[in-house]
């Protein structure tokens, strides 16, 4: 689901995390389903921390939500991969004033540490907790880079040894050397970020999925909220965004023109369809979806639901509840939808 003037599979550069006086305290303001945190200073907790405990609030509820769905429809992905369930970051993703707040609050002792750790999940079962700082895993040091590229290597150095069998994960915490032995669990491939935009958009380049705060802001629905990130997650699983450059279609300026638009259209009731499945496998009441455009619909600029790329928000909330009847009526455990032939089926 694309809630900007783009599409969400349109591989587009990816804003980092880079923290700056100003941003948080306008765009993260009292997350629906946590408590609210004052900007005030206080004498033992100044105001960038409690910025950055509604942060790690809102990446919490975020990724469980992520977790939850890869990790419990894995059978519907190609290449499912091994992980253990925890949300990682870099130290020198956060700069200027919040550079100090975030060494303070997060305890870095490395470069890359432990954000949110799913509950009850591979990580959590195994011990390793918020803050671990990681030094090495299944007993290689890290490579030495910093920030976003420092995450995505010990993503792929954690699939590697997940592949092999537990994971043996070096961590720091409190100063002691620790070993950890987390025995992965198969999830869809894939990872979310929350990006600090007061825009309310939601995108895939194929392989992050992003949701702007200023759409996490407007939906106290875990369920609804699970709804966007299943829509997201249905494109990297149908793999849009390469079915979409293999045939050829512009998602730039073009993309309202011909060919371009009918297989973006497509490609975006393609993703509504298959996102109430994931739903259903993962626990959630797949209906949600479309009570999310019902409620979302009309807070959300639908400038680019015009350019006929995509459907109004009221008939995407039809077919998804269309959709949704059908997935409910279906058998199996998980419920694996015909749909998902058509992936490795060229688009024209």
């Amino acid at each position: 689901m694309t809630l900007a003037a783009r599409t969400d599979a349109d591989g587009g550069q990816k804003k980092r995390r880079v923290w700056l006086r100003g941003i948080l305290p306008a765009l993260l303001l009292a997350f629906p389903t946590v408590p609210a945190v004052a900007f005030a200073a206080a004498p033992s907790q100044d105001a960038e921390i409690a910025q950055l405990q509604q942060l790690r609030a809102a990446d919490t509820r975020l990724f469980g939500i992520f977790w939850r769905l890869g990790s419990r429809n894995a059978a519907l992905c190609e290449g499912a991969v091994p992980a253990i369930g925890a949300l990682l970051q870099a130290r020198s993703s956060y700069d200027g004033d919040f550079a100090e707040a975030a060494q303070r609050y997060f305890s870095f002792e490395s470069e890359l540490s432990v954000e949110v750790v799913a509950p009850d999940g591979p990580a959590d079962r195994a011990g390793l907790r918020p803050n671990d700082s990681i030094v090495a895993i299944g007993g290689r040091p890290l490579p030495d880079v910093r920030g976003p590229e420092a995450v995505a290597a010990a993503q792929r150095a954690l699939v590697e040894a997940g592949t092999r069998g537990p994971i043996e994960l070096t961590v720091l915490r409190g100063g002691e050397r620790k070993r950890i032995t987390i025995s992965p669990l198969k999830t869809c491939s894939g990872r979310v970020e929350l990006m600090v935009s007061a825009d309310r958009v939601a995108s895939t380049d194929g392989d992050v999925v992003q949701i702007s705060s200023g759409l996490f802001n407007i939906v106290p629905a875990d369920a609804e909220l699970a709804a966007v990130i299943a829509h997201e997650y249905s494109h990297l699983i149908l793999r849009h965004p390469q079915r979409l450059t293999d045939a050829g279609v512009d998602r730039g300026l073009l993309a309202m023109f011909g060919k371009n638009r009918r297989l973006i259209r497509r490609t975006e009731a393609e993703a509504d369809r298959l996102s109430v499945y994931l739903l259903l496998n993962a626990g959630y009441d797949p209906m949600a979806a479309g009570r999310f455009w019902r409620n979302a619909g009309r807070k959300i600029d639908a400038g680019f639901l015009s350019d006929g790329t995509h459907m109004g928000w009221r008939k995407r909330a039809e077919l998804l509840d269309a959709e949704a009847e059908r997935a409910r009526a279906a058998t199996g455990n998980p419920v694996i939808p015909d749909l998902l032939k058509t992936r490795d089926t060229p688009l024209e």
